[in-house]
């Protein structure tokens, strides 16, 4: 998909020339999308999704609290959750089914992707935003319900990226290729058409990975929607990694007072502007039929002449 490869200042890809395209957005990004990224807890404590920290006592309640917070700011429409792997989904949902986050969540539809087979989940997904309106799935980076779907307009009006989906470092494919790379770059140049340094490489990975769940909600012109990224690292510099499109457009959320009424003002405004494009659409489309009736018209009156 356009405008999803990471940004050039990492350092671009395995094949540098031509280098790679990365395209705006058909939406107004600024009234379309609601973009931000949050680095604290709803404690003020830092909210940071790696091992070192998910895997302390306490964390999948501190992360369901934050969930939480944003999930009350959604006011219709489904809502993508994306967390890093298959163990710390597995890890966090344990958790959640049996806790406050169960009791908050009690009256809306939440679907885990791995929970049933693939099809049967999503098409639960569909009916329960279809017929109720609102629906939660938990998801992970790399799945398949984080690459090639369109969950367009109210089927996806929020996306939640839990953290960055690092690839298994001690995996022995991903430690070979960043061994690979590193020799390779000692005898080629980036700038020559060579390869990325293992560091580089790995990094890439996680971005493509991120923006290709990025990419799952506003999927047209008349689209709009909110996208939420949860970890301290998307605060700061990490960002010139993000998808062209949405880039300029995430702000670091200070103080989660603040959230809920931003994000309403915003789908309140979004629904508009939305509207607006596709009102115009439609417009434009009858002024292209009816065009294309007079001259068949005009076309049958010359030849019956």
């Amino acid at each position: 998909e356009l405008g999803l490869v990471p940004s050039t200042s990492e350092g671009g890809r395995l094949q540098v020339h031509p280098p790679p395209l990365e395209a705006n957005h058909v939406i107004r990004i600024k009234e379309q999308l609601f973009a931000t990224s949050i680095g604290i807890f709803p404690d003020g404590s830092p909210l940071c999704v790696s091992y070192k920290h998910y895997s302390k006592p306490g964390f999948p309640e501190q992360l369901g609290l934050a969930l939480y917070r944003v999930i009350e700011c959604v006011p219709y429409g489904g809502i993508l959750i994306f967390l890093p792997s298959y163990s710390l989904l597995k890890k966090c949902t344990k958790v959640w089914k049996s806790g406050l986050f169960a009791s908050q969540l009690s009256h809306i539809t939440v679907l885990v992707e791995n929970d049933a087979p693939f099809p049967t989940v999503k098409q639960n997904y569909l009916d329960a935003i279809t017929n109720k309106g609102f629906a939660i799935l938990f998801a992970v980076y790399r799945g398949k319900m984080s690459e090639g779907i369109s969950f367009n307009d109210n089927f996806a009006r929020c996306v939640i990226c839990i953290g960055l989906p690092y690839p298994n470092a001690f995996d022995r494919s991903v430690t070979a290729k960043r061994a690979y790379n590193n020799e390779q770059q000692r005898t080629r140049r980036e700038a020559d058409g060579g390869v990325l340094c293992g560091d580089k490489w790995y990094s890439q990975q996680a971005y493509r990975a991120l923006g290709q769940a990025l990419g799952r909600c506003v999927r047209h012109a008349g689209d709009y929607g909110a996208i939420v990224l949860l970890d301290q690292r998307h605060c700061g510099f990490s960002r010139n990694s993000l998808p062209k499109w949405m880039r300029g457009a995430v702000t670091n959320l200070r103080n989660w007072d603040e959230l809920k009424q931003s994000m309403v003002q915003f789908f309140a405004s979004a629904k508009v502007v939305a509207d607006a494009v596709l009102e115009r659409q439609q417009q434009d489309l009858n002024a292209v039929a009816s065009r294309k009736r007079t001259a068949q018209a005009s076309a049958a009156a010359a030849a019956a002449a």
